[in-house]
């Protein structure tokens, strides 16, 4: 399978397991990482897995909003692509500010969601490359930087983005800002 199909995959599996109460003791687990459970626990989603592969790459196919979702916490960034793809989003994830543009330009995407403080490729630069190349690509931009946040996001606004979000806030959130803006940019496809 492709790299695309097998994100794909483990993102529906992570909107399966969210559903299931499954999410939760795994996040816990993943966090004690010697849980006697986590083999058990993994052989459970291995089998899920196979059940959601072909649904998950027909979903990103299919002609739905494509999202691209940056950030480099990997809880944040699977959770928020399990609850878009549960809205019936096809999602792209990237771990950082430099990965996510490589992405971007191979597979334009309908909107972005970026974090601002990244390890490597910083969320503005993201900001700033994407509204000057791509002004139409709606832009929403998420900080939960413990002293600067309202900073950072201010300044993100300044500098093009159409909605910003300060963590930790309800997927609910991210949902509901994708939905308006791709409403107002009439690429909402489902």
């Amino acid at each position: 399978p492709s790299k695309n199909s097998r994100r794909s995959s483990r993102i529906a599996l992570h909107a399966l397991c969210r559903r299931s109460g499954l999410f939760t003791s795994l996040r816990r687990e993943n966090r004690l990482r010697k849980s006697p459970n986590l083999l058990a626990r993994q052989r459970q989603l291995a089998r899920l897995a196979e059940k959601v592969a072909p649904a998950a790459a027909s979903n990103c196919s299919s002609g739905v909003a494509h999202v691209l979702l940056i950030d480099d916490d990997e809880l944040v960034r699977e959770t928020l692509g399990a609850a878009l793809v549960q809205a019936g989003y096809a999602v792209t994830l990237a771990n950082d500010g430099r990965q996510g543009l490589k992405l971007f330009r191979n597979e334009p995407a309908d909107i972005v969601i970026t974090d601002v403080v990244m390890p490597d490729g910083e969320g503005i630069g993201v900001l700033i490359e994407l509204t000057n190349g791509f002004p139409e690509v709606p832009i929403i931009v998420m900080s939960g930087h413990p002293a600067n946040s309202a900073l950072y996001l201010d300044i993100a606004k300044k500098l093009g983005a159409r909605r910003t979000l300060s963590k930790p806030f309800e997927p609910e959130a991210i949902l509901l800002a994708v939905e308006e803006l791709l409403r107002e940019s009439g690429d909402r496809t489902t």
